[in-house]
């Protein structure tokens, strides 16, 4: 028994290795795409992490350049100097300075007293001479 099978009944299977070939061709290159912007986006981020450390070297190294020059100008010896040379001031001779003490009279609690150290000169109001 000879069967033979017409045209209608020949059921050819779809050759489909090319569509599997293609699709991983394709996830070869999506693969290939997504590593390569990934070490470009993490080179960007080490430039961006280098850069903001040397701007935070320079910031700290002008903090401290700035620090010694701030100690420099507000040093005594500057400050009197600068003071006597360029304002003119000198400093008060003995005639001119006055002693404050503690007047004896808040003791005793009379205004008097209190009045007396602001109106008369120290040696005559508190001290014996």
């Amino acid at each position: 028994m000879n069967t033979f099978l017409r045209n209608n009944e020949i059921k050819l299977e779809k050759n489909r290795t090319c569509w599997f070939i293609a699709g991983l061709v394709f996830v070869l290159f999506a693969v290939m795409f997504l590593s390569i912007r990934q070490k470009f986006s993490l080179s960007q981020q080490l430039a961006a992490i280098e850069k903001n450390q040397n701007y935070n070297r320079e910031v700290v190294s002008l903090q401290k350049e700035l620090l010694v020059k701030l100690q420099q100008l507000e040093a005594r010896n500057r400050l009197e100097a600068g003071a006597a040379f360029d304002l003119g001031f000198e400093y008060p001779s003995n005639r001119q300075v006055v002693v404050m003490l503690k007047s004896p009279a808040s003791d005793r609690g009379g205004l008097a007293y209190a009045l007396a150290g602001i109106f008369r000169p120290v040696s005559s109001a508190w001290s014996k001479p």
